[in-house]
């Protein structure tokens, strides 16, 4: 939320969906980014893209975990690059 709101700043509109399992994976959410890459692929102008943490036990380290999970940074650093602005 904290990425969605940085780049509203900078009057880019974007919305979060967050499923908060992977395991067990929502399949009814997953399915979303699927339909819409197959179904809009000629009309978008990047691939669809997923920000999500390291798919990998969560070490016990801080400094380790924080290189695990998704940031503020690496959010709003994926959006730029979907929108060609980095």
């Amino acid at each position: 939320m904290g990425a969605a709101e940085q780049l509203a700043g900078e009057g880019l509109e974007v919305e979060v969906v967050d499923p908060r399992t992977i395991r067990p994976l929502d399949e009814e959410l997953a399915e979303i980014a699927y339909r819409i890459g197959r179904r809009c692929f000629d009309d978008l102008d990047a691939p669809v893209e997923r920000l999500t943490g390291a798919d990998m036990p969560m070490p016990y380290n801080h400094h380790l975990e924080m290189q695990c999970v998704p940031d503020v940074p690496r959010a709003v650093a994926a959006a730029k690059r979907l929108l060609y602005l980095e």
